[in-house]
């Protein structure tokens, strides 16, 4: 059995680097002797290296896998010839506190060992790492009774989704656990952002090698809490001259939670931007408002959640201001049924339950 590899709690609320692609000039090294079956070809618009872990050299290492590869990129000034490398953040010797440079230096040295690459000077190599696909990541700590009110939090952001409703995966099952998840990560763009809740406890005891290697201390809040966990992805270098950061490893290490929180935020807003809230307009009821009213009612009598009512309101594929304009009239409308009908007390319960999630999770990104 694997030794306990982390000691430390695990620090909620707080981001944490979780994973990269590392990319380096073969300027850096002596030598590469990375062979040329594992030659893949980079784009000039930084897009994602579709299946990069298929096509490239795997390397075993701490009961882990390291990928590995040539990457040679075409550009107007002639082409450029890179090192890219790839490995999963459970090889950190931390791992709820993510990736950081001692794992990194670690690797290189492993990889020089294996007379893959070779270097004078690991710092100077570090030195010249930039980054793509680098995922940030929250754990946010919750009761196990919790459950139940996730599920109903994940719902409301489904039904809020502002995109098209495939780009967008609502998961609660055994094999998937609990979650939801915008676009792919290979897809996503700017105006598009990849972004994932999960349930980080379930997830970890469906690798029980990997379960067990951890402390006692961080098993005991596996077992006994509900951890919730908020990732998102910056793709490649437009994401991060968006946010005014750059994509050097040194600096990305170096980058304040106060950055962090505003992109992931940002990432959640773009994606489920429209809150459930009363309407600010409480004039008396209008007589057409009264037959959407009366719709409202009979379709949650015969079984609809408020979540699938309001995507007949707010329709993915509908413009920004038609979104917008819809909105208030399903809120305005919401808002009279919650008052009049008998079923007030169910709905305004749950309604008060997506609101206290969704409170805890917006203080924390």
């Amino acid at each position: 059995m694997q030794a306990n590899i982390l000691c430390e709690p695990i620090p909620y609320n707080t981001y944490c680097v979780d994973s990269f692609k590392l990319t380096i000039d073969k300027d850096a090294f002596k030598s590469v002797s990375i062979p040329d079956t594992f030659m893949l070809i980079d784009s000039d618009t930084g897009e994602c290296i579709n299946d990069f872990k298929k096509n490239s050299l795997e390397i075993k290492y701490k009961n882990h896998k390291i990928h590995i590869a040539n990457i040679t990129k075409n550009l107007k000034q002639g082409i450029i010839e890179k090192v890219q490398i790839y490995f999963a953040s459970k090889v950190s010797a931390n791992y709820f506190y993510g990736t950081k440079k001692q794992d990194v230096i670690e690797i290189l040295e492993f990889i020089k060992l294996k007379k893959w690459l070779d270097f004078d000077d690991v710092e100077h190599v570090y030195k010249m790492i930039f980054v793509k696909d680098l995922d940030i990541k929250v754990d946010m700590d919750f009761s196990k009774m919790s459950k139940q009110d996730i599920l109903d939090y994940n719902d409301s952001l489904y039904s809020r989704f502002n995109g098209n409703s495939n780009d967008c995966h609502n998961f609660k099952s055994k094999e998937q656990g609990i979650g939801i998840q915008t676009y792919e990560r290979a897809k996503a763009s700017l105006s598009k952002p990849f972004s994932k809740f999960y349930h980080k406890s379930g997830e970890i005891k469906r690798d029980m090698k990997f379960y067990f290697s951890l402390s006692d201390d961080v098993r005991n809040d596996i077992d006994n809490k509900f951890i919730y966990r908020y990732e998102f992805t910056l793709k490649d270098n437009t994401y991060f001259k968006k946010y005014g950061i750059s994509n050097r490893l040194e600096d990305v290490f170096n980058v304040d939670q106060i950055t962090w929180k505003k992109i992931g935020r940002d990432f959640l807003d773009i994606n489920f931007e429209i809150k459930i809230k009363p309407p600010k307009d409480l004039s008396k009821i209008k007589p057409i408002e009264k037959t959407m009213l009366l719709q409202m009612s009979l379709l949650i009598k015969k079984g609809s959640s408020i979540y699938d009512i309001r995507r007949t309101y707010v329709r993915p594929d509908d413009n920004r201001d038609t979104r917008y304009n819809m909105s208030k009239i399903f809120q305005r409308i919401y808002h009279f049924y919650t008052k009049d009908d008998s079923n007030v007390k169910e709905i305004l319960k749950q309604h008060e339950t997506i609101s206290k999630i969704e409170n805890i999770i917006k203080h924390i990104i």
